[in-house]
């Protein structure tokens, strides 16, 4: 018993709390935070300034046309409406250009004939 009377600075197990995991798991998410919010920003903004074709935008020239300018819905339709002519309905589009000759070039010009309108209407409802 000499021998164990003489150790007598030899303490219990003492619990040392470990938090290392939680700094590991602390440092990860900051790091994945600074990368996935710049990555966020630059998606959006490119989703923010994504260019339109030159057919959305004239189908959108189409949709908005105000019938009260004649020679507005004139110049408009033909040159907007051009980019949507196929086979099914270029007749279409060929009879209607040739009516609303009459609109264009002139200084004075009358109002537009209603069929017609509606015909311009009907066009452009069909297109997509």
């Amino acid at each position: 018993m000499n021998a164990i009377q003489g150790l007598k600075d030899i303490k219990d197990i003492v619990e040392v709390p470990d938090y290392s995991l939680y700094f590991l798991i602390a440092i990860t998410g900051v790091i994945l935070l600074s990368i996935a919010y710049p990555v966020y920003l630059y998606l959006t903004r490119i989703k923010k300034t994504e260019l339109k074709t030159p057919r959305e935008i004239a189908l959108q020239n189409l949709k908005n046309i105000d019938f009260s300018d004649v020679k507005k819905v004139a110049y408009t339709f033909s040159v907007d409406g051009f980019l949507f002519i196929d086979d099914k309905n270029r007749d279409e589009f060929e009879m209607i250009e040739k009516d609303l000759q009459q609109y264009k070039y002139r200084k004075k010009v009358n109002d537009l004939d209603e069929k017609l309108k509606e015909r311009i209407v009907k066009f452009i409802k069909a297109l997509k």
